[in-house]
């Protein structure tokens, strides 16, 4: 018989032709929905000033007779937290694998050793911190998310909300309380965060109402739906995954930092939420916002190991609770 003798084979994949492919993730999206304050070392207070002028009647000259408050002046603390992410990678583990074509000749390994991988894993990290950075902002709770380690490190805007309370609480003002969003029910949700929001902010250029992705979604399917809108998404519109809601001039935009599937084990409290504010009254307090992009990558000779190490110190806070309507199921 001619040919191969191949039973001493076995079968062959090919391992080392395609490039390091990453999952998709999304990103840091809310973060230029806030104020961000710099220079916090630990705690720091942040002025605000109120007035309430008084009309009175003006008959004759010298019958000045102050009737106003003057003002208040008051302050909010914000308090930042410190957490860190740590990692490290013994690239001698690659040697015996396929994945030592990223391995450099030579056997003493250092962060160079590496490139490609190393490359490769700091814009995957980088792309990750962005996704927890952005679930935090807004869902992260020092008290209610110890089952979560990126959502417990410091208090997002959702737990600051609650601890200050005094916000106009849309189904209060409805009188209509939801156990969930759909499609049959997102419209008349809409409309009562409209019609909740205090005339003193409907005019302020930067009020934004935020919602999840997955209750975006739900508006824009039942929009459709009731044939009195349609909404063609440009590639800017995929970004920005925003809209004017129909008839109004309430900008809302979708942010995965308000998904109800960010986490499974989530409190109620903290899914299908919408939450109409102004930027200049949500505050995000930092020692410095680019320090999460400021990261240390070193080899030591002493574990042969290459570590990673990046620290953050954040928090949030909110001047007027007053101004901000939050839509929570019941």
């Amino acid at each position: 018989m001619s040919g191969f003798t191949l039973s001493g084979l076995g079968t062959f994949t090919v391992e080392d032709k395609a490039g390091l492919k990453r999952k998709s993730v999304y990103g840091a999206v809310s973060m230029d929905l806030f104020t961000i304050y710099e220079g916090i070392k630990y705690s720091e207070k942040l002025p605000y000033l109120t007035t309430q002028p008084a009309m009175q009647a003006y008959a004759t000259c010298a019958s000045i007779n102050p009737s106003g408050d003057g003002g208040t002046l008051a302050q909010i603390t914000l308090t930042v937290d410190t957490f860190s992410f740590q990692d490290s990678w013994c690239l001698r583990q690659l040697e015996i694998k396929y994945a030592q074509k990223y391995l450099k000749k030579g056997t003493n390994y250092d962060e160079n050793s590496a490139p490609e991988l190393i490359n490769a894993i700091l814009e995957d990290y980088s792309a990750r911190q962005a996704k927890i950075y952005e679930m935090a902002v807004w869902q992260s709770s020092k008290t209610q998310n110890g089952f979560n380690t990126n959502l417990k490190q410091f208090n997002g805007f959702i737990q600051t909300l609650t601890t200050l309370g005094g916000f106009v609480n849309q189904q209060t003002v409805a009188g209509t309380a939801y156990t969930s969003i759909t499609t049959a029910n997102v419209l008349t949700i809409l409309d009562n965060q409209w019609l909740a929001t205090p005339a003193d902010i409907k005019r302020s250029d930067d009020l934004v109402t935020c919602m999840g992705d997955d209750t975006f979604d739900k508006m824009i399917i039942a929009l459709k739906n009731a044939n009195n809108y349609n909404w063609t998404a440009t590639s800017a519109d995929a970004g920005s995954r925003s809209i004017t809601y129909p008839g109004t001039t309430m900008k809302i935009v979708a942010v995965p930092g308000l998904n109800a599937d960010n986490d499974s084990n989530l409190p109620a409290a903290f899914k299908n939420r919408i939450i109409t504010f102004q930027k200049d009254n949500y505050i995000v307090g930092t020692d410095l916002i680019s320090d999460e992009n400021d990261i240390d990558m070193w080899y030591e000779k002493k574990e042969d190991l290459i570590y990673y190490r990046n620290i953050m110190k954040m928090t949030t806070g909110i001047f007027f609770p007053e101004f901000t309507v939050s839509f929570a199921t019941v």
